[in-house]
């Protein structure tokens, strides 16, 4: 064997080696970001996330478990270099993610989450008229017709939740629709009220 090729050799056997599955544990607690004090019943959440092409990664859940009462969570783990795994906060209702980290296998990591509190503001809409294609809502696209429902929206204290609602106008050639600002503060037990007459009157969507 020349010496370049067990030079290729010994270097094949070590990328090989080094991205072998090895164990890993990540701990520690999760706390508002406000308070300080540990936050129960929230998801903490290690995907393990591989580049397949360009920018993009696909991305699977290795483990996650909920925060006890004290808030602190243990997450065990295998993996290799070639796999970024990537810690976060799983959002929902009441919890906002603050931010997210990146995780080493092979050993022990100890991490302290921030997590905000999120707060609701209510929202009645009414839609009298829509004969576009498509409505757009909420990340949903809705089939025609008229429409009268009540949700909440989510954010953090004293901020504003932008509400985006928009229709094709295949005429026209563009989206028509509005963007409502809600103010989302904490005791607000109001409901805000939108009614909109007609979906294809609005002008288009900027």
């Amino acid at each position: 064997m020349t010496w370049a090729l067990m030079a290729a050799a010994m270097t094949f056997a070590a990328c090989k080696k080094s991205d072998r599955d090895r164990p890993g544990v990540v701990e520690g607690e999760v706390v508002d970001v406000d308070t300080g004090l540990p936050v129960a019943g929230v998801t903490v959440r290690l995907n393990a996330c591989q580049l397949v092409g360009g920018d993009a990664y696909h991305c699977e859940t290795a483990n996650e478990m909920k925060t006890g009462a004290d808030g602190k969570y243990s997450l065990t783990f295998r993996g290799g270099r070639s796999k970024n795994f990537r810690l976060e906060l799983a959002s929902n209702d009441s919890i906002l993610p603050y931010t997210s980290y990146n995780i080493q296998p092979g050993q022990k990591t100890r991490i302290r989450m921030e997590a905000m509190r999120a707060f609701s503001a209510k929202v009645r809409l009414v839609i009298r008229k829509n004969e576009g294609p498509q409505l757009y809502f909420k990340n949903s696209i809705l089939l025609p017709g008229p429409l009268d429902t009540t949700f909440s929206v989510w954010g953090p204290k004293n901020s504003d939740y932008i509400l985006n609602l928009g229709v094709q106008d295949r005429t026209a050639g563009y989206v028509r629709g509005v963007r409502k600002i809600l103010p989302i503060i904490p005791g607000n037990s109001e409901t805000t009220l939108i009614v909109i007459e007609d979906m294809l009157q609005l002008p288009k969507l900027q």
